[in-house]
């Protein structure tokens, strides 16, 4: 809808701008449904689900696990949040890549699996 690459690390600006060019142009129902779609791939938990989605991850059990020691940083009164926030982001973009490329079914599951306790971490780190 938004002529968007189906890929994690999306530039936040480049959204904006592609959903605003499409929404000018488009009959009301339409712009509310590419609004709702920027404001969907906007939020990188919601852009990280809809991605596994989309590549066939949907039908894997999911976890409300996070990734090894990130409950202790979470507990640390010195936790740069804007820098975990970054460390995370970079760890999703490349577990998406490497999902990309991978072609055994185990491996597959494990990145799945990886993938979604980084979102799970992204979502703690916002609620905190």
């Amino acid at each position: 809808m938004l002529g968007l690459d189906r890929r994690f690390d999306l530039d936040p600006f480049d959204v904006e701008r592609r959903a605003s060019e499409r929404a000018a142009s488009a009959d009301a129902s339409t712009a509310a449904r590419i609004n709702a779609a920027r404001d969907e791939i906007a939020d990188p938990v919601s852009r990280g689900t809809l991605l596994l989605r989309l590549m066939g991850g949907a039908s894997d059990a999911p976890t409300d696990g996070l990734p090894a020691g990130f409950a202790d940083k979470l507990k640390s009164d010195t936790l740069d949040v804007d820098a975990e926030r970054d460390r995370l982001m970079n760890v999703a973009s490349n577990l998406f890549r490497l999902l990309g490329n991978a072609d055994n079914g185990v491996v597959l599951r494990e990145r799945r699996r990886q993938i979604r306790e980084t979102l799970n971490a992204l979502r703690r780190l916002d609620e905190r």
